[in-house]
């Protein structure tokens, strides 16, 4: 059999389709959806970021809370959830700088925290979610004593 240029070039193009629509699959780590709260000392925490980061490894979800506090997780697709299993958890808010005008394109400045800085690091903050189909709201009480 003889195969010209352009039949290897279009039975290329077919192999190239196949191995991508193979890798679109939904093989990859189960998701599922996640919302809860944040609580600094009590009150609502508003404008902070919320992390899950899997143990098992993988894409970390994120939230943003609004003025009570409330966050729903994203990790593709906004409010798809987190990774199923346990998940190591950060909040850290940022404080508008003082100086923030006058600082110039990719010039490194200080920032302040409106959370504790223990958990600014999923490793670090002590908190973990373990994941699941169904999961009940999560309430994230944080503090600022150690």
């Amino acid at each position: 059999m003889r195969c010209g240029k352009s039949s290897l070039a279009g039975m290329a193009a077919v192999v190239a389709v196949a191995v991508l629509a193979v890798g679109c699959g939904s093989d990859g780590p189960q998701l599922a959806p996640v919302e809860g709260v944040v609580m600094l000392e009590g009150e609502p925490l508003e404008g902070a970021v919320v992390l899950f980061q899997p143990s098992e490894g993988g894409k970390p979800a994120t939230g943003l809370t609004d003025a009570a506090g409330k966050f729903v997780l994203t990790t593709h697709e906004q409010g798809d959830g987190a990774q199923v299993g346990v998940n190591k958890v950060s909040v850290t808010k940022e404080l508008p700088s003082a100086n923030a005008a006058n600082v110039e394109e990719g010039e490194i400045t200080d920032v302040e925290l409106g959370t504790p800085a223990r958990y600014a690091s999923p490793d670090l903050s002590g908190l973990t979610v373990t994941v699941e189909s169904g999961l009940a709201p999560v309430t994230l009480e944080l503090t600022w004593e150690p």
